[in-house]
């Protein structure tokens, strides 16, 4: 049942000036009219939220270039903050600031960034280049994410770009947020390739919801295979330029 009280706030800002607590979203969503109508008005009263832990995270992060990145040492300065303001900045520069190190691509900053919002259990799914699996600045960004994640999936796909005009390969990452070092450590690592364009294997929530259960019990499903399965615990994020074991899929 439609449920207007449970509707959406929407913040519109700068993803690197978002706080946790204390937020004033720019537009409140409210309902008006009847269900079947679910007109929508952009127009409601500001409100003061807080961001509770987020248990889940999607997006499609900027494809901007290391050289392309306004303003960089400002936007440097912002995640270093944020992540020392919450506790992270003792945790080892070799990862959590990896993007001072020089070449990391933008979209990197928003995985820090993300950290201080997340509690155990969260998952997280983006969509970016798959440049960091292969590249300098990708070795301090997988140790921070073997230090704080669970790695889930890495995806591609074998028949499509996921957007017709991107000039780069792109992929889907899952994480999962955990401290427990152990749970990390023997995390399977799935890597899959989608074989078919995403439009005819997913037609329908069901369809997703179809895949998405068979990854989780380690299976392939119609138009989607798991390729390889790697042990976190296994890779040796120290050398994993040299001895390619995030190699492309």
């Amino acid at each position: 049942m439609y449920n207007p009280s449970v509707y959406p706030n929407i913040l519109r800002k700068d993803f690197l000036d978002v706080r946790a607590t204390n937020v004033i979203p720019k537009l409140r969503t409210e309902y008006e009219g009847n269900v079947k109508n679910h007109t929508i008005s952009l127009n409601g009263e500001e409100k003061v939220v807080s961001f509770k832990p987020i248990d889940a995270f999607v997006g499609n992060l900027p494809y901007i270039r290391q050289e392309d990145i306004p303003n960089k040492d400002e936007e440097r300065k912002k995640v270093a903050d944020f992540l020392s303001q919450n506790g992270y900045a003792g945790a080892g520069e070799e990862y959590l600031y990896a993007p001072d190190r020089g070449g990391a691509d933008f979209h990197v900053y928003f995985w820090y960034y993300l950290l201080p919002f997340l509690k155990e259990g969260s998952m997280v799914g983006f969509l970016t280049s798959d440049t960091w699996m292969n590249v300098e600045y990708g070795e301090g960004f997988k140790k921070f994410l073997n230090r704080y994640f669970k790695i889930r999936y890495i995806i591609d796909s074998s028949v499509e770009r996921w957007f017709e005009d991107a000039l780069v390969n792109t992929i889907i990452t899952v994480i999962e947020r955990t401290d427990n070092k152990e749970e990390r450590e023997n995390n399977e690592i799935k890597f899959v390739r989608i074989n078919r364009r995403i439009s005819e294997i997913i037609r329908n929530l069901d369809d997703a919801l179809r895949i998405a259960d068979a990854l989780e019990k380690g299976k392939d499903a119609d138009g989607v295979t798991i390729v390889r399965k790697v042990r976190q615990g296994d890779i040796d994020f120290d050398d994993t330029l040299k001895g390619k074991l995030f190699p492309p899929i």
